[in-house]
């Protein structure tokens, strides 16, 4: 159902740089005692809400919860990633996430990490979900109706973004 899109980067007429943006999701379920994601995408395009192309890239059986959760340059462009859940159609082919690594840089002046693995991204998502299902009135709603799948990202460390625990335990 996902869109691959080419990313272009131009020069608009008034000179000011163009950069072609993927709509990323990564679509969680329950998977065993884990969780697995499935990965759609599609351009955002024009004047076009993020959030808007999130939703039409999952088309009429749209999750429960959408949010936004990371952005990341690839060298073609940017993609801004949603974490969504839970998948609605967990029929077709995920990804289980089998590593709690998460991708960071050791360059104080360049705070994007020189590579960034898919699975990296949905680490991300996964330990910013398990602080929403904490912290979050409207993700805890959802999360009640899949008692599953909330089960199993709370099993993950929460985290507001990044490393963010790591910093304070290294103070």
């Amino acid at each position: 159902m996902g869109c691959k899109s080419k990313i272009v980067v131009d020069v608009t007429d008034r000179g000011e740089l163009a950069v072609a943006v993927t709509v990323e999701l990564l679509l969680l379920r329950r998977d065993g005692a884990g969780l697995a994601y499935r990965r759609v995408s599609g351009p955002l395009t024009g004047s076009r809400h993020p959030d808007d192309v999130a939703l039409e890239v999952v088309g009429q059986q749209a999750p429960g919860l959408l949010h936004s959760t990371s952005w990341r340059h690839t060298g073609d462009g940017l993609v801004l990633t949603y974490a969504a859940l839970p998948d609605p159609e967990p029929q077709r082919t995920a990804q289980l996430i089998g590593s709690r690594v998460l991708a960071a840089s050791d360059d104080p002046r360049r705070p994007s990490p020189a590579a960034i693995e898919i699975e990296q991204v949905a680490v991300h998502a996964c330990r910013h979900l398990a602080w929403l299902a904490r912290t979050d009135n409207v993700a805890q709603r959802v999360l009640d109706g899949e008692p599953a799948l909330r089960d199993a990202i709370l099993h993950w460390a929460p985290a507001p973004a990044g490393l963010l625990e790591a910093a304070f335990a290294a103070r």
